[in-house]
């Protein structure tokens, strides 16, 4: 198992630019997982975020959390295909 974890770290320490594409595939899960309402992809961590959840209701926080979610997806696959 530590032999895999150290095979990972030399891989990224190589090629970095697939940090951004890790990024974008996790931001991606997010965001679909908020468009589809799972609460583990919107469940406000913040009391700023329990605010707006509470002022939007569920189903527009979880619109604009999706949205941003998506954003950063987008951001960090262009960073990927622009480090190449």
């Amino acid at each position: 198992m530590n032999d895999l974890i150290q095979q990972a770290n030399d891989f990224m320490i190589t090629n970095p630019e697939y940090g951004y594409l890790l990024v974008a595939v996790v931001l991606l899960i997010f965001s679909l997982g908020s468009f589809k309402k799972y609460n583990w992809a919107i469940s406000p961590g913040s009391s700023y975020q329990r605010f707006l959840y509470s002022t939007m209701g569920e189903k527009w926080f979880s619109i604009i959390m999706g949205c941003g979610f998506l954003i950063g997806s987008l951001g960090a696959l262009g960073g990927f295909l622009l480090s190449k």
